[in-house]
């Protein structure tokens, strides 16, 4: 499954660059929060030589909430949140930007898809005209752009977990990734999806596995969380 993500910067009311890139994913299906996340990344990279104080408008309150309080709100649950790899990348580079005294990047909620609120186009304000040209930037992908599943950043301060998934496990394009979803979760749905490997293995030999890498992959089982 893939998506997409993008983010527009103004400044002084002319747009002063835009980006797409496509997402791919791993551990967990993809969701509008986690582009959030990647637009929010994008436009703190398109300004780290930008000397200004910048306001973002993202649909997700969840995320708005997350990146403003910071990680330090975050650390007694840490392995249980979601898009830690996007999260941690972004307080990094808006504490560079406040380090090198360019500013910082505040979050805010803007409501959006506008045209669900039964407005015709010449009625959309400002905002919602730029949410718009967002929105319509996410469907010009071409095949040769990069493709990407976590992310990397430069701090270690908080916990990394890596997966290296099995080529009958249909997950990550068979490549080892960051665990950006909670690790309790992934953990036991990695685990279950490795015991059946198995348990087919042993039963069916080298044919069943590779009928297994021709099957569709199982359909997802809704995991008890338990605290650990």
């Amino acid at each position: 499954m893939e998506g997409s993500a993008a983010a527009i910067l103004v400044l002084a009311g002319q747009d002063l660059a835009s980006s797409v890139v496509r997402l791919a994913s791993a551990d967990r299906a993809l969701f509008p929060g986690r582009a959030e996340w990647v637009g929010l990344v994008l436009v703190l990279y398109i300004a780290r030589r930008v000397q200004a104080d910048i306001v973002l408008r993202l649909g997700k309150i969840q995320v708005v909430n997350t990146y403003n309080d910071g990680h330090v709100e975050y650390e007694w649950d840490w392995l249980r949140r979601n898009d830690r790899d996007l999260a941690a990348l972004a307080w990094e580079l808006n504490a560079e930007r406040r380090r090198l005294g360019f500013g910082e990047l505040v979050a805010v909620h803007q409501r959006g898809h506008p045209e669900n609120n039964r407005k015709r186009p010449h009625e959309y304000d400002y905002h919602e005209r730029y949410n718009a040209k967002v929105d319509a930037l996410t469907h010009e992908l071409t095949p040769d752009m990069p493709l990407y599943v976590p992310f990397e950043r430069m701090g270690r301060a908080q916990t990394q977990v890596w997966y290296e998934p099995l080529e009958q496990e249909h997950v990550g394009r068979g490549t080892c990734h960051e665990v950006a979803s909670g690790v309790y979760k992934h953990t036991a749905r990695s685990a279950q999806r490795r015991a059946s490997i198995a348990r087919t293995h042993s039963h069916e030999g080298v044919l069943g596995d590779v009928l297994q890498r021709r099957r569709r992959p199982p359909p997802r089982l809704k995991i008890p969380q338990f605290h650990v």
